[in-house]
């Protein structure tokens, strides 16, 4: 395992689990404006970090409203994260020319408590809704676990959560 820390960003890569962690700290509302290049460059030295550990498998989650979704994101809420949803756009297509093998997930608004089991995986663009954070991660691992998910770019949404759009599931199992 290799533990790798800078500028407040921890990347832990585990080649025996062919996967990737990482964890950023919070960003202070001051400085946030500042933070988008987070989204793009901080990916882009995941990716290089990942190839030079020998690691073949990458989940990332970025958000709704990237690529495609973006059509879904109402006008109000566009103006206050287009920028960030621009990074977040940046980094999904540094991993997809990285040659590693990826899948994307772009989760509904996010909320906190427990899983609810509710999470589906669609490849609808114009879907607005919300899941929580646990359902996340269950998601994460799910596409971990599927080489049908390989390759793809896919909405995380709770199946109850859904306030727009058509809600078409894909499924990796």
């Amino acid at each position: 395992m290799l533990l790798v820390s800078a500028g407040g960003q921890s990347l832990q890569l585990s080649s025996d689990r062919a996967s990737v962690r990482c964890y950023y700290p919070l960003v202070p509302p001051a400085i946030f404006p500042r933070a988008f290049g987070i989204d793009h460059v901080g990916v882009e030295n995941l990716i290089a970090a990942a190839k030079e550990a020998g690691i073949a498998r990458f989940v990332l989650v970025t958000s709704f409203g990237c690529g495609g979704s973006r059509v879904a994101v109402p006008p109000p809420l566009l103006e206050k994260i287009g920028a960030a949803l621009s990074e977040k756009d940046k980094a999904e297509d540094s991993l997809r020319a990285s040659g590693l093998s990826f899948t994307i997930l772009r989760p509904g608004g996010l909320s906190e408590g427990p899983g609810t089991g509710r999470g589906v995986l669609t490849d609808s663009n114009d879907v607005l809704g919300g899941i929580t954070r646990a359902d996340v991660a269950i998601g994460v691992v799910n596409c971990l676990n599927s080489e049908k998910s390989v390759g793809q770019t896919l909405g995380l949404i709770d199946r109850d959560q859904v306030r727009a759009g058509t809600l078409h599931e894909v499924t990796i199992g």
